[in-house]
């Protein structure tokens, strides 16, 4: 929903401004095209504007959380191998976030690696749901095929 004023002006025939409320339907945002922040071209900055670029993408991004267990082998390093993803870098606002992007249309990807265990860990992923899936994929090929990955509610 769009909320505005509309303001008066010498050729307004408004006399007195009121708020309008306009229901817009569903808007489509390229993140790459339509949001060019300091976070996406230098994860490296410690800024307030890089912190609040962070905070805006978590939430405008699909988030899912997944609880990885192995009960044969140890996880390993997986934190590391999301790091030696091409264009994966961490975000030194909040070092816990590494980002992985891309170029395409919204392959922005926001990571999250929580080890619990070697053998268990959650991984959260703030992302499009294609970028999830193909990521998962990569995953899936780098885990112990005796590893499950379940979603968290």
């Amino acid at each position: 929903m769009l909320h505005y004023v509309q303001r008066q002006d010498a050729f307004s025939l408004v006399s007195n401004p009121a708020p309008v409320v306009l229901h817009c339907g569903q808007v489509a945002l390229d993140i790459h095209t339509d949001f060019r922040t300091q976070l996406m071209t230098n994860p490296e900055l410690k800024t307030d504007e890089v912190e609040e670029d962070l905070l805006s993408l978590l939430a405008v991004l699909d988030c899912w959380v997944l609880h990885i267990d192995s009960p044969d082998h140890s996880i390993g390093d997986i934190d590391g191998w999301i790091q030696k993803r091409v264009g994966c870098k961490r975000i030194e606002v909040s070092s816990q976030y590494l980002l992985l992007n891309s170029s395409g249309p919204s392959a922005l990807m926001l990571l999250h690696w929580h080890q619990i265990t070697p053998f268990q860990g959650e991984l959260s992923v703030h992302s499009s749901q294609l970028q999830m899936l193909q990521f998962l994929d990569s995953l899936l090929a780098h885990l112990p095929v005796s590893c499950s990955i379940q979603p968290v509610k």
